[in-house]
């Protein structure tokens, strides 16, 4: 019984730390993009798409946060972290879904 909880804990570890890492990059890439499409001329519903992208990468930072330290400290809910992960699964499900125009070449910002 206590392999199956180490073992337990240790997958959960690790789907945390991937979280984490996803996050990094879905936070990276659209910030980078963000900058792109920060040229005159470009509407800012272009602009609050990548906002609302760049908030679902740093909720499921913190999501992560969150997830790892109910590991540890055993004070934190399980239904607290069960609710938090639901809502960045669907923060990162609706930022999946939103449809970014491609920037026309004279548009970009190298």
């Amino acid at each position: 019984m206590v392999n199956i909880e180490r073992q337990r804990a240790a997958t959960q570890r690790t789907t945390k730390l991937n979280q984490i890492l996803f996050s990094i990059i879905v936070l990276g890439l659209s910030v980078t993009l963000n900058d792109c499409y920060s040229v005159p001329g470009v509407p800012n519903s272009i602009r609050a798409q990548f906002r609302f992208i760049i908030f679902a990468g740093i909720f499921g930072l913190i999501d992560s946060a969150i997830g790892l330290a109910a590991i540890f400290i055993a004070v934190i809910p399980s239904i607290v972290v069960t609710a938090v992960d639901a809502l960045a699964a669907i923060f990162v499900v609706a930022g999946g879904a939103v449809r970014i125009p491609p920037a026309r070449e004279a548009d970009r910002n190298y």
